[in-house]
């Protein structure tokens, strides 16, 4: 938070900024490195042979980093915590857990939906079993005896679930009247905001129940015909059927005031005080509040299919499951999306972001359940798929695009069922895949 750490092209760390307790203070003989990554006071560092190494303060213990199974291959900083993602997925952490940021879900099944509150995370994995992980100060962990919900919500201190049928539970804190489910309320699609609740009825209309201080449960009346509907602290958003995006609630922050709400959006998402959308082409938009670039959307984010929005950032999925993350840093939310495979799901709370997992082989099991489609090929030539599309027009993985891509992408010009080079996903390998592979051409991704 105050210091600032990079790796350079020669392996070697660089550090800066505040040294109070020796976190830019690099150990000597630690070797090259390929990932760093700073907390408040300490700093932790990935070498190339898999090991990961910390210093700086470690009151908490931090950087005592235990023994890990396997190699990482990724390195993350929490404020007063560490993570290490491990080379077949799974998550190690250390240091401060008392509101579930070392919990590593090593006693759960792979999930497959997860929402992002102010502090904690719902996660249903792939039995249908609901777990709650992170701050529970108001029972919003507490798990009520429910399993095999159709969806999940997570507000600031409670949470929800839709269940088969349309019944919609809520638990944890109701002191604003966000766990109060109206009687006999019936849905197809929730969203959990800071205390209040969105949910989409049957016939297309919308209900809100919770704090309403701001007008955010003041649904309008002509808007009748919802798709999509998305909570904010102090406002909601919602898609009606024509695609037009609907805003309510407070405007403080221009949260509630889009710049193109009559353009067809197909994604929407409520920050704490900001709002973003994607277009029916794949353009991200964004507005409202952006004192930290929140609302500065990358150049060259293109092809996205689903955003989230926090406090001080939002993230963006794209339809070949990349995440791009942007805004502030101060609390590690961008830099905790994982990115290695590929990821079906995102969101994010106001200060917790996730993906869900598409995972793809890239290790020695479950060969044949890679998600990547016609991204797949083996480029280690070790028998396992492996998944061009983890960096888009990165084909031959060397974390560059470049004349080792258009190689690959040539060799299989106009073939009928192409491995790989089929960027825009047409069934063909022509001039749209280069063009789109031109476009980023030279860009690093390592």
């Amino acid at each position: 938070m105050f210091h600032t750490v990079a790796v350079r092209v020669d392996g070697r760390a660089s550090c800066w900024g505040s040294n109070a307790y020796g976190q830019c203070a690099t150990p000597s003989g630690i070797g090259a490195l390929t990932d760093i990554d700073g907390g408040v006071d300490h700093t932790i560092a990935l070498r190339a042979n898999g090991t990961v190494v910390c210093w700086g303060y470690n009151g908490l213990g931090q950087c005592s980093v235990p023994a890990l199974p396997l190699a990482a291959v990724r390195v993350v900083a929490g404020i007063q915590h560490s993570c290490a993602l491990l080379s077949d997925g799974r998550i190690v952490a250390w240091g401060r857990g008392e509101m579930g940021q070392t919990w590593t879900g090593a006693t759960m099944a792979a999930p497959t939906m997860a929402a992002a509150g102010f502090a904690h995370f719902i996660l249903v994995d792939e039995l249908g079993e609901i777990h709650g992980v992170g701050a529970n100060n108001a029972g919003q962990c507490d798990i009520p005896d429910i399993s095999h919900p159709l969806t999940v919500g997570a507000g600031a201190n409670h949470s929800a679930a839709l269940m088969p049928g349309g019944s919609v539970i809520c638990w944890g804190s109701n002191a604003q009247g966000q766990c109060a489910v109206p009687k006999g309320l019936v849905a197809t699609a929730i969203d959990c905001g800071n205390f209040h609740n969105l949910a989409i009825l049957p016939n297309g209309t919308v209900a809100a129940w919770g704090w309403n201080v701001h007008g955010q449960c003041d649904v309008p009346r002509y808007l009748t015909h919802a798709a999509q509907v998305s909570a904010g602290e102090n406002n909601s958003l919602a898609i009606d059927g024509e695609g037009v995006l609907v805003t309510w609630g407070s405007d403080t922050y221009g949260q509630s005031s889009p710049p193109y709400s009559k353009l067809p959006a197909i994604s929407i998402a409520a920050g704490i005080r900001h709002g973003a959308a994607v277009r029916a082409d794949g353009s991200v938009y964004c507005w409202g509040w952006n004192a930290y670039g929140q609302c500065n959307v990358p150049e060259g984010l293109q092809r996205a299919r689903k955003v989230a929005a926090g406090y001080l950032h939002t993230l963006a999925l794209d339809e070949l499951g990349m995440v791009s993350a942007w805004g502030g840093n101060e609390f590690g939310m961008p830099t905790q999306v994982i990115t290695v495979g590929l990821a079906s799901d995102i969101d994010s709370g106001a200060f917790a972001a996730t993906t869900t997992i598409a995972p793809c082989a890239t290790g020695p099991s479950e060969p044949d359940e890679c998600g990547c489609g016609p991204f797949q090929f083996d480029s280690n030539f070790d028998g396992i798929p492996d998944c061009a599309a983890r960096r888009f027009g990165d084909l031959d993985l060397d974390g560059t695009i470049g004349a080792g891509d258009l190689s690959l992408l040539l060799d299989n010009w106009n073939d009928v069922e192409p491995p790989i080079g089929d960027l825009d996903r047409d069934g063909t390998v022509g001039a749209s895949d280069l063009s789109l592979l031109l476009l980023r051409w030279g860009t690093s991704l390592g």
